[in-house]
Protein backbone atom coordinates (compact mmCIF):
# COMPACT_ATOMS: atom_id res chain seq x y z
CA UNK A 1 0.00 0.00 0.00
CA UNK A 2 1.27 3.45 -0.92
CA UNK A 3 1.80 6.16 1.67
CA UNK A 4 -0.03 9.52 1.95
CA UNK A 5 1.94 12.58 3.07
CA UNK A 6 -0.33 15.38 4.39
CA UNK A 7 1.02 18.92 4.64
CA UNK A 8 -0.51 21.83 6.49
CA UNK A 9 -2.02 22.72 9.82
CA UNK A 10 -2.81 20.73 12.92
CA UNK A 11 -4.69 22.82 15.47
CA UNK A 12 -7.19 22.72 18.31
CA UNK A 13 -10.88 22.89 17.40
CA UNK A 14 -13.14 24.19 20.16
CA UNK A 15 -16.54 22.63 19.42
CA UNK A 16 -19.75 22.97 21.47
CA UNK A 17 -20.93 19.79 23.15
CA UNK A 18 -24.56 18.77 23.78
CA UNK A 19 -24.74 21.31 26.62
CA UNK A 20 -23.37 24.12 24.46
CA UNK A 21 -20.04 24.21 26.29
CA UNK A 22 -16.92 24.41 24.15
CA UNK A 23 -14.54 21.46 24.39
CA UNK A 24 -11.14 21.08 22.70
CA UNK A 25 -10.60 18.55 19.89
CA UNK A 26 -7.52 17.82 17.81
CA UNK A 27 -8.14 18.91 14.22
CA UNK A 28 -6.94 20.81 11.15
CA UNK A 29 -7.93 19.76 7.63
CA UNK A 30 -4.71 18.06 6.41
CA UNK A 31 -4.15 16.50 9.82
CA UNK A 32 -7.72 15.16 9.71
CA UNK A 33 -6.98 13.53 6.35
CA UNK A 34 -3.82 11.92 7.72
CA UNK A 35 -5.80 10.52 10.65
CA UNK A 36 -8.65 9.41 8.37
CA UNK A 37 -6.26 7.37 6.22
CA UNK A 38 -4.52 5.85 9.24
CA UNK A 39 -7.75 4.91 11.06
CA UNK A 40 -8.99 3.12 7.95
CA UNK A 41 -5.82 1.04 7.95
CA UNK A 42 -3.66 3.00 5.51
CA UNK A 43 -0.22 4.57 5.86
CA UNK A 44 -0.02 8.32 6.43
CA UNK A 45 2.55 10.87 7.50
CA UNK A 46 1.94 14.43 8.69
CA UNK A 47 4.21 17.33 7.74
CA UNK A 48 3.65 20.69 9.39
CA UNK A 49 4.57 23.02 12.19
CA UNK A 50 3.74 21.74 15.67
CA UNK A 51 4.20 23.89 18.75
CA UNK A 52 6.31 22.86 21.71
CA UNK A 53 3.56 24.19 24.01
CA UNK A 54 1.17 21.92 25.92
CA UNK A 55 -1.44 21.96 23.17
CA UNK A 56 1.17 21.15 20.54
CA UNK A 57 2.34 18.18 22.57
CA UNK A 58 -1.28 17.03 22.87
CA UNK A 59 -1.79 17.32 19.11
CA UNK A 60 1.33 15.34 18.27
CA UNK A 61 0.42 12.64 20.78
CA UNK A 62 -3.07 12.45 19.31
CA UNK A 63 -1.66 12.00 15.80
CA UNK A 64 0.58 9.20 17.03
CA UNK A 65 -2.25 7.53 18.96
CA UNK A 66 -4.31 7.40 15.77
CA UNK A 67 -1.49 5.77 13.81
CA UNK A 68 -0.05 8.75 11.92
CA UNK A 69 3.71 8.90 11.31
CA UNK A 70 4.94 12.14 12.94
CA UNK A 71 8.66 11.85 12.18
CA UNK A 72 8.34 14.76 9.73
CA UNK A 73 6.61 17.24 12.04
CA UNK A 74 8.52 20.49 12.46
CA UNK A 75 8.77 21.68 16.05
CA UNK A 76 8.33 25.41 16.62
CA UNK A 77 8.24 27.48 19.81
CA UNK A 78 5.33 29.55 18.44
CA UNK A 79 1.92 28.94 19.97
CA UNK A 80 -0.67 26.45 18.70
CA UNK A 81 -3.42 27.72 16.42
CA UNK A 82 -6.98 27.58 17.75
CA UNK A 83 -10.38 27.74 16.07
CA UNK A 84 -13.75 28.36 17.66
CA UNK A 85 -16.42 26.42 15.76
CA UNK A 86 -20.11 27.30 15.99
CA UNK A 87 -22.80 24.87 14.86
CA UNK A 88 -26.30 25.68 13.63
CA UNK A 89 -29.36 23.44 14.06
CA UNK A 90 -28.25 21.32 11.07
CA UNK A 91 -24.71 20.82 12.36
CA UNK A 92 -23.28 23.26 9.79
CA UNK A 93 -20.25 25.21 10.93
CA UNK A 94 -18.88 28.72 11.10
CA UNK A 95 -15.29 29.46 12.14
CA UNK A 96 -13.42 32.02 14.20
CA UNK A 97 -9.66 31.47 13.91
CA UNK A 98 -6.96 32.41 16.42
CA UNK A 99 -3.98 31.91 14.11
CA UNK A 100 -1.49 34.77 14.32
CA UNK A 101 2.19 33.78 13.94
CA UNK A 102 1.35 30.30 15.21
CA UNK A 103 3.51 27.20 14.75
CA UNK A 104 1.73 26.08 11.59
CA UNK A 105 2.26 29.45 9.88
CA UNK A 106 6.03 29.88 10.31
CA UNK A 107 7.08 27.03 8.01
CA UNK A 108 9.31 27.87 5.05
CA UNK A 109 11.00 25.96 2.23
CA UNK A 110 14.06 25.09 4.30
CA UNK A 111 11.86 23.27 6.82
CA UNK A 112 10.46 20.88 4.23
CA UNK A 113 13.10 20.56 1.51
CA UNK A 114 14.45 17.26 2.89
CA UNK A 115 11.04 15.55 3.21
CA UNK A 116 11.21 12.12 1.58
CA UNK A 117 8.54 10.80 -0.79
CA UNK A 118 9.74 7.20 -0.98
CA UNK A 119 6.82 4.79 -1.54
CA UNK A 120 4.42 7.74 -1.43
CA UNK A 121 1.27 7.68 -3.52
CA UNK A 122 0.08 11.20 -2.73
CA UNK A 123 1.19 14.49 -1.30
CA UNK A 124 -2.04 15.97 0.06
CA UNK A 125 -2.56 19.66 0.83
CA UNK A 126 -5.20 22.39 1.11
CA UNK A 127 -5.32 26.01 -0.02
CA UNK A 128 -4.67 27.19 3.56
CA UNK A 129 -0.93 26.74 2.95
CA UNK A 130 -1.06 29.47 0.31
CA UNK A 131 -2.16 32.18 2.75
CA UNK A 132 1.35 33.48 3.60
CA UNK A 133 4.47 33.89 1.46
CA UNK A 134 6.56 31.48 3.53
CA UNK A 135 3.88 28.78 3.59
CA UNK A 136 3.35 29.20 -0.12
CA UNK A 137 7.07 28.73 -0.76
CA UNK A 138 7.03 25.58 1.38
CA UNK A 139 3.99 24.30 -0.51
CA UNK A 140 5.66 24.67 -3.89
CA UNK A 141 8.89 23.13 -2.60
CA UNK A 142 6.97 20.04 -1.53
CA UNK A 143 5.01 19.91 -4.79
CA UNK A 144 8.21 20.16 -6.85
CA UNK A 145 9.97 17.47 -4.80
CA UNK A 146 6.90 15.23 -4.95
CA UNK A 147 6.77 15.56 -8.73
CA UNK A 148 10.48 14.63 -8.97
CA UNK A 149 9.61 11.42 -7.07
CA UNK A 150 6.61 10.76 -9.35
CA UNK A 151 4.35 11.27 -6.32
CA UNK A 152 0.83 12.43 -7.18
CA UNK A 153 -0.52 15.64 -5.66
CA UNK A 154 -3.98 15.82 -4.09
CA UNK A 155 -5.64 19.09 -3.10
CA UNK A 156 -8.81 19.66 -1.12
CA UNK A 157 -9.42 23.34 -1.82
CA UNK A 158 -10.96 23.82 1.66
CA UNK A 159 -11.24 27.55 1.08
CA UNK A 160 -11.38 29.68 4.25
CA UNK A 161 -11.42 33.32 3.19
CA UNK A 162 -10.97 34.56 6.77
CA UNK A 163 -7.56 32.86 6.96
CA UNK A 164 -6.11 35.14 4.29
CA UNK A 165 -4.44 38.42 5.31
CA UNK A 166 -6.89 41.23 5.97
CA UNK A 167 -7.59 43.25 2.87
CA UNK A 168 -6.69 40.49 0.38
CA UNK A 169 -9.06 40.82 -2.55
CA UNK A 170 -11.08 37.76 -3.51
CA UNK A 171 -9.66 37.99 -7.04
CA UNK A 172 -6.12 37.66 -5.66
CA UNK A 173 -7.13 34.68 -3.52
CA UNK A 174 -8.79 32.96 -6.46
CA UNK A 175 -5.73 33.55 -8.64
CA UNK A 176 -3.31 32.07 -6.10
CA UNK A 177 -5.49 29.01 -5.54
CA UNK A 178 -6.08 28.53 -9.27
CA UNK A 179 -2.35 28.65 -10.00
CA UNK A 180 -1.61 25.95 -7.41
CA UNK A 181 -4.36 23.69 -8.74
CA UNK A 182 -2.63 23.44 -12.11
CA UNK A 183 0.15 21.43 -10.40
CA UNK A 184 -2.27 18.95 -8.83
CA UNK A 185 -3.36 15.53 -10.05
CA UNK A 186 -6.55 15.06 -8.01
CA UNK A 187 -8.68 17.94 -6.74
CA UNK A 188 -11.67 18.00 -4.42
CA UNK A 189 -13.98 21.02 -4.47
CA UNK A 190 -17.12 21.78 -2.56
CA UNK A 191 -19.78 23.14 -4.91
CA UNK A 192 -19.37 26.61 -3.37
CA UNK A 193 -15.59 26.57 -3.88
CA UNK A 194 -15.96 25.55 -7.51
CA UNK A 195 -18.49 28.35 -8.07
CA UNK A 196 -16.15 30.89 -6.43
CA UNK A 197 -13.12 29.97 -8.54
CA UNK A 198 -15.11 29.66 -11.77
CA UNK A 199 -16.68 33.09 -11.23
CA UNK A 200 -13.28 34.73 -10.72
CA UNK A 201 -11.92 33.08 -13.85
CA UNK A 202 -14.91 34.38 -15.87
CA UNK A 203 -15.89 30.82 -16.77
CA UNK A 204 -18.80 28.53 -16.11
CA UNK A 205 -18.14 25.74 -13.63
CA UNK A 206 -17.96 23.19 -16.45
CA UNK A 207 -15.53 25.36 -18.39
CA UNK A 208 -13.36 25.83 -15.32
CA UNK A 209 -13.14 22.07 -14.66
CA UNK A 210 -12.39 21.48 -18.34
CA UNK A 211 -9.57 24.02 -18.20
CA UNK A 212 -7.99 22.17 -15.26
CA UNK A 213 -8.18 18.86 -17.11
CA UNK A 214 -6.55 20.47 -20.14
CA UNK A 215 -3.67 21.58 -17.90
CA UNK A 216 -2.99 18.02 -16.75
CA UNK A 217 -5.25 17.42 -13.75
CA UNK A 218 -6.27 13.74 -13.72
CA UNK A 219 -9.63 14.10 -12.02
CA UNK A 220 -11.91 16.41 -10.06
CA UNK A 221 -14.32 15.47 -7.25
CA UNK A 222 -17.14 17.90 -6.44
CA UNK A 223 -19.12 17.47 -3.23
CA UNK A 224 -22.27 19.34 -2.24
CA UNK A 225 -23.33 18.29 1.25
CA UNK A 226 -26.01 15.58 1.02
CA UNK A 227 -26.45 16.11 -2.73
CA UNK A 228 -24.91 13.89 -5.44
CA UNK A 229 -21.12 13.77 -5.69
CA UNK A 230 -19.53 14.29 -9.09
CA UNK A 231 -16.25 13.05 -10.51
CA UNK A 232 -15.02 14.49 -13.79
CA UNK A 233 -11.97 13.53 -15.83
CA UNK A 234 -11.06 13.69 -19.51
CA UNK A 235 -12.39 10.14 -20.00
CA UNK A 236 -14.88 9.50 -17.17
CA UNK A 237 -17.86 11.31 -15.68
CA UNK A 238 -19.46 9.77 -12.59
CA UNK A 239 -22.30 10.92 -10.32
CA UNK A 240 -22.98 9.10 -7.05
CA UNK A 241 -25.70 9.84 -4.50
CA UNK A 242 -24.06 9.72 -1.06
CA UNK A 243 -25.35 7.72 1.86
CA UNK A 244 -27.80 9.76 3.92
CA UNK A 245 -27.06 10.59 7.55
CA UNK A 246 -28.55 12.72 10.30
CA UNK A 247 -25.85 15.34 10.86
CA UNK A 248 -25.05 16.62 14.32
CA UNK A 249 -21.61 18.06 13.48
CA UNK A 250 -20.20 18.45 9.96
CA UNK A 251 -16.67 19.15 11.24
CA UNK A 252 -14.14 17.04 9.27
CA UNK A 253 -16.81 15.51 7.00
CA UNK A 254 -15.02 16.68 3.86
CA UNK A 255 -11.67 15.54 5.27
CA UNK A 256 -13.21 12.16 6.01
CA UNK A 257 -14.37 11.91 2.40
CA UNK A 258 -10.92 12.84 1.09
CA UNK A 259 -9.27 10.39 3.47
CA UNK A 260 -11.56 7.66 2.17
CA UNK A 261 -10.66 8.50 -1.44
CA UNK A 262 -6.91 8.49 -0.77
CA UNK A 263 -7.07 5.31 1.30
CA UNK A 264 -8.78 3.48 -1.55
CA UNK A 265 -6.50 4.88 -4.26
CA UNK A 266 -3.35 4.07 -2.29
CA UNK A 267 -4.17 0.38 -2.25
CA UNK A 268 -2.58 0.41 -5.71
CA UNK A 269 0.98 -0.86 -6.17
CA UNK A 270 2.27 2.25 -7.95
CA UNK A 271 1.41 5.83 -8.83
CA UNK A 272 0.91 4.74 -12.43
CA UNK A 273 -1.68 2.21 -11.29
CA UNK A 274 -3.49 4.94 -9.37
CA UNK A 275 -3.66 7.09 -12.50
CA UNK A 276 -5.01 4.18 -14.54
CA UNK A 277 -7.63 3.33 -11.91
CA UNK A 278 -9.01 6.87 -12.13
CA UNK A 279 -9.98 6.12 -15.74
CA UNK A 280 -12.38 3.35 -14.67
CA UNK A 281 -15.97 4.48 -14.15
CA UNK A 282 -16.74 1.37 -12.08
CA UNK A 283 -13.75 1.80 -9.81
CA UNK A 284 -14.26 5.53 -9.31
CA UNK A 285 -17.91 4.84 -8.38
CA UNK A 286 -16.73 2.35 -5.76
CA UNK A 287 -14.23 4.88 -4.40
CA UNK A 288 -16.88 7.60 -4.11
CA UNK A 289 -19.35 5.23 -2.45
CA UNK A 290 -16.73 4.22 0.12
CA UNK A 291 -15.59 7.79 0.76
CA UNK A 292 -19.17 9.04 1.11
CA UNK A 293 -19.75 6.36 3.76
CA UNK A 294 -16.78 7.81 5.63
CA UNK A 295 -18.22 11.32 5.45
CA UNK A 296 -21.70 10.12 6.43
CA UNK A 297 -20.31 8.41 9.54
CA UNK A 298 -18.31 11.48 10.55
CA UNK A 299 -21.28 13.88 10.54
CA UNK A 300 -23.03 11.67 13.10
CA UNK A 301 -20.17 12.21 15.58
CA UNK A 302 -18.74 15.25 17.34
CA UNK A 303 -15.19 16.44 16.87
CA UNK A 304 -12.57 15.80 14.21
CA UNK A 305 -10.00 13.03 14.84
CA UNK A 306 -12.41 11.09 17.05
CA UNK A 307 -15.25 11.39 14.52
CA UNK A 308 -13.29 9.75 11.70
CA UNK A 309 -14.25 6.10 11.15
CA UNK A 310 -12.42 2.81 11.22
CA UNK A 311 -13.30 0.11 8.70
CA UNK A 312 -15.11 -1.77 11.44
CA UNK A 313 -17.27 1.24 12.27
CA UNK A 314 -18.18 1.74 8.62
CA UNK A 315 -19.45 -1.77 8.07
CA UNK A 316 -20.70 -2.94 11.47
Amino acid sequence: MLNVVCFGEVLVDFIPNESGLYTPHAGGAPANVAVAVAKLGGNSRFVGGVSTDAMGNMLEKSLVNHGVDTHSVIKKTNKTALVLISLDEHGERSFEFYRDNTADLVIDSADVNSISFEQTGFLHLCSNTLTTDSLSRATYTLINNAKKSKTLVSCDVNLRLNLWPAGTESEAIAAKVAECLTYCDVIKFSQDELAFLAKHSSQTESEYVASLLEKGVSGVFVTDGPNPIQYISSSVSVTVTPQSAEAIDTTAAGDSFVGGVLYKLCQAQSQEQVTESLKSEEYVSEVIDFASRCGAYTVTQRGAFDALPTIEQLFK
